[in-house]
This record gives structure tokens, sequence and C-alpha cells, in this order.
């Protein structure tokens, strides 16, 4: 029996991680004192540098614990640097199995992407999603993030309440400033039928900006508003993908289409019409002042019905599918450009990289193409080839 008032352990203990295993661990600890019903460590100092699998990381930090054994309780102050960035941390436990935890966590400078694989971070893999870890835990706690890089995205002034019970993990509300807009939402995780759900409110971002950093393409510049509202349930990545669910919305003004240039109807439609299919080229831009779109999502494959983009030589429309789940992409976008001539332009092949290819058949069949406003004479020009047509066009558009 542990008696009241002595020091257990005078002397300093030191732990260090085997060599050759990508970890170099030392534990420093004070004299552990007190009692069963009042034990004390003073001073717990962890000094990790760890290099493995893909992940480098540093950390420093220093401890004081006091713990009730049998109670089963325990309280802890941590401080120290993680990285480039400064911890302050308070932890306290009320039952040690089952888990039943509270903690608040201040830090002013945090990378994760560190402490991610390469191939997980960039997401291309299909991983095994188990939620089971979230069992058997009770958790409630504040995360406060100076500069937080997650995913490559940047945000500033992180704010989040977590809470876990039941196997449920919920971080709401969160908060954070992101490309000179804000974000805030839900994101939820429940080990009951493994599902994940995230609500995200999206204002006045550099969407550009946010989507090279994220998805590392260049599409879209100008700032807007997105909003989505998603849930799916599965045992992997791709089978979450698949299972996607929910809806999207996209707003923006002043900003470009990167890709293809429909700005200056004479010369890009004849250029348009004599191209072959092409590659997103992000030297290209349509630019607009106002751009909207929604998209119902159901089984990974996000529909959109309604785009529309406005500029002064021109306004764009269209519909089609984005196929989340197997990386696909099958749109159809229309240009109407001045003088009334409408550019269908199909987008086909790859999300990630898609190819921009004219519809022949829309620009010149039907009394809304080309032939229903040049009546026949087009037509017989249009046999000719791409060079007549382009002919035609220039005639039309200087109408």
């Amino acid at each position: 029996m542990i008696n009241p008032g002595i020091t257990l352990f005078p002397v300093t203990s030191i732990v260090v991680a085997p060599s050759g295993t990508g970890v170099d661990a030392k534990l420093l600890i004070a004299a552990i004192e007190g009692s069963a019903t009042a034990l004390t460590i003073p001073k717990v100092t962890l000094d990790l540098d760890v290099a493995l699998a893909g992940v480098v990381a540093k950390a420093k930090l220093e401890a004081a614990i006091k713990a009730n054994l049998a109670k089963q309780d325990l309280s802890a102050t941590v401080n120290g640097k993680v990285d480039e960035g400064t911890l302050k941390a308070k932890v306290e436990l009320t039952n040690f199995a089952p888990m039943k935890a509270t903690f608040d966590v201040e830090i002013d400078r945090l990378n994760a992407d560190r402490y991610i694989p390469a191939e997980k971070k960039d997401g291309k893999g299909d991983e095994t999603v188990n939620l089971a870890v979230l069992r058997g835990k009770t958790v409630n706690g504040k995360v406060a993030i100076g500069s937080l890089t997650a995913l490559r995205v940047k945000a500033e002034n992180v704010k989040a309440e977590i809470k876990l019970a039941d196997g449920k993990l919920e971080i709401s509300p969160h908060s954070a400033s992101l490309y000179g807009g804000t974000i805030g939402g839900v994101i939820s995780a429940d080990a009951n039928g493994n599902r994940v759900h995230v609500k995200e409110d999206i204002k006045g971002v550099a969407v550009g900006s946010l989507l090279r950093d994220y998805a590392r393409k260049d599409l879209l510049d100008g700032r807007g508003d997105i909003a989505f509202d998603v849930n799916a349930a599965g045992a992997t990545t791709l089978a979450i993908k698949r299972a996607l669910a929910g809806s999207a919305r996209i707003q923006m003004k002043e900003g470009s289409i990167k890709g293809i240039n429909l700005n200056d109807p004479a010369r890009n439609v004849t250029s348009a019409l004599a191209m072959k299919t092409t590659k997103h080229d992000p030297a290209q831009k349509t630019d607009f002042t106002d751009l909207s779109a929604s998209f119902a999502i159901k089984n990974g494959v996000a529909r959109n019905e309604d785009l529309k983009a406005q500029a002064p030589l021109l306004r764009i429309g269209g519909a089609g599918n984005l196929d989340i789940g197997n990386n696909g992409i099958d749109y159809l976008a229309k240009a109407t450009l001045a003088g009334g001539v409408t550019v269908p332009v199909k987008l086909s092949g790859a999300l990630d990289n898609p190819t921009w290819n004219v519809d022949y058949s829309g620009l010149l069949g039907g009394a809304g193409g080309l032939l229903g406003k040049a009546a026949g004479g087009l037509g017989d020009t249009a046999k000719k080839g791409a060079g007549g047509v382009g002919d035609a066009v220039r005639g039309l558009v200087k109408r």
C-alpha cells in the first residue's frame, strides 16, 4: 500500500526509443510524489523526433500531472513546441476506462500535412475507413489554432468545439478565416453505420486560390460564396465518394473560367470551330461578371442544370454531371455570344483533367443553331468544313 507524502521515484527516469525505428524519443520524468489518492508528477519532458513513412515531425513538450488512481481521474497542463508551433493545453480525465475526458488546446501554428503520408494526402488511393475507434469514449473539448494548413488549404483563426459520445464525433461549431473570406459549419463522423456528414458555409473567399491549393487545379478565378451539405457511408474512401449525397451551390462575381476563351466572339468562335479536342489550358480564360450554379448530389454524382454566367459579350448556361465517385465529367456548356450565336462546348473525360470539345451538332442543327439562324445559305457553307463555318460565323457576328 502506498503511503501518502513520500517520494515514489526520487530520481529521474530516461527512456530512449530504439535506434533505426525512425522515431527518436526521450522521456524525462521528474520525481513522482504522493500517494494513490494524491499522485503528482511535477515535470515530464518529452523530446520527440519522427521520420517515418513520409511523416517528419518534431516536438518538445513539458507537462505537469496530478492523478488519483483510485478514483481514475487525472489532470495535466502541457506546454511546448510542435514543429514550428507553440502549444498550450489542459487535459482532464474523470474516468480511465471507458475514457471520459475534457480538453482545451491552443496552438499558434500547425501544419497538419506534416503528419499525413503523401499517398493519403493526395487522396488518390482507396483507404480503409473504420470509425469503430470512436466507440467507448466520451470527450469534450475546444481547439484554437492561429494558422492551420491541412490538405494544402490555409486557414487562420481556427476555432472548434469537439464532442465525442456514443460513437459519434461532432466538430461543431467551427469557424475560420479562409482566403480572404470565412468558413463555418458542422463536421461529424458516426461509428454507427460508418457515416460522415459535412456541412459548410463559405463566404467571400478567393475561389481560385482555394482550388489551386486544395485541388491543385487552375479552374476559376474570382471571389464568391460556396455552400455544401453532403453525407455518405462506406468502408473505404472510394465507397464513401460513390455514396455521396446532398447538395452544393456556388455564387461568384467578377471572375473568370479558366481553360477556354469565348470573350472575343468573332475570333474565338472561329478558332473554336477549327480546333479539335483540347485539354484544359489555364492560359485561356472566359471572364464573367456573375456566375452561379447549384448541384444535386446522389450516389457520388453531382447534377447541375442551372449554370448561369454573365459577361458584357456573352451569356453562359449549361447542364451535366460531375461523377465524383468515378472521377468523370459529362457536361454541356452553351455560350450565347453577341449577335445571338450559341456555341456549345462539351466537357468530358476525367473530372480532374477534363477535355473541351465544340459540339458541332449543336452548332449546326436545329432552329436555335447556326443553320436556323443562317437559313439555307450556311448549310451549304458548313459542308465545306470548319473554315467555311468560321467564315459564316464571322458574317453572323458582324451583322
